[in-house]
């Protein structure tokens, strides 16, 4: 998990570089380059299936994050963000420690980072068609939690981390002048990992419950509203169908461009 977090960061950064620095010469020369920063909050819910598990279980996860764009030439965006995490999870057992341990309450918190690129593919008419390509992760801290009920001390330590990569089409209404409503229709790919050591009197184990590339399509709806030349508020939420149901999505925020 830490070695497929580190390629995937380190592959969107070579991305977003060479973007950058090939698109440094028509910016640079004409100012065209524009800064924006906001705050999102957002939420996600998602059924997974734990490698070893046949029963599915739910991930979710809240952030809050503060966000930088940067458009580096007309119809080119690129953004990173970076915030707080509060992941919390179904009931998971973990069956491979000296004593069976059972989570199932509160939340894992952890730092969370993320890099987006959106990017013009065509404009007709009243209609935008942008890619979009997202990578969002969550390192999460550890937490402990003390055994009872046992006739010496005992200790479990948690620890949560999640990568998600999205990639897929929005599409944009601009014909509402100050009001831009959009939809997009995302695969988005999830890795998740949760460690859990033990340690009760000398015995001493630790087990690693994964969640491999899941698959999931989403479809969104959202829209942003220039309150001024230069803030503006946005929204979106979406759902994810399930072989059990339907998952979902929401974010909020504001964005201020200098």
């Amino acid at each position: 998990m830490k070695n497929l977090i580190r390629r995937s960061v380190s592959g969107l950064a070579i991305i977003l570089v060479s973007h950058l620095v090939a698109a440094r010469p028509a910016w640079a020369e004409s100012g065209r380059l524009t800064l924006t920063t906001g705050l999102v909050a957002s939420y996600f819910a998602r059924s997974v299936t734990w490698e070893g598990d046949d029963a599915p279980s739910r991930i979710t996860g809240p952030a809050l994050a503060v966000r930088q764009d940067f458009r580096v030439r007309d119809g080119l965006t690129v953004s990173l963000s970076a915030g707080w995490s509060m992941s919390g999870l179904d009931d998971l057992v973990f069956r491979g420690l000296p004593v069976s341990l059972e989570y199932g309450s509160g939340s894992m918190h952890g730092l969370a980072v993320g890099a987006e690129v959106r990017a013009r593919l065509a404009k007709t008419g009243e209609f935008e068609i942008k890619g979009v390509g997202q990578i969002a992760s969550s390192f999460g801290l550890e937490r402990a939690w003390t055994l009872e009920g046992f006739a010496v001390p005992g200790e479990a330590r948690g620890r949560l981390n999640w990568t998600e990569v999205s990639a897929g089409p929005e599409i944009s209404y601009l014909a509402f002048g100050a009001f831009v409503p959009s939809l997009e229709v995302l695969a988005r790919w999830l890795w998740v990992d949760f460690k859990m050591d033990q340690t009760l009197g000398d015995l001493t184990g630790a087990e690693t419950k994964r969640v491999k590339a899941d698959l999931a399509f989403i479809v969104s709806l959202g829209g942003e509203y220039a309150l001024s030349e230069r803030l503006a508020l946005s929204a979106r939420v979406g759902i994810m169908p399930n072989a059990g149901g339907v998952d979902g999505t929401a974010s909020a925020g504001f964005r201020y461009r200098f």
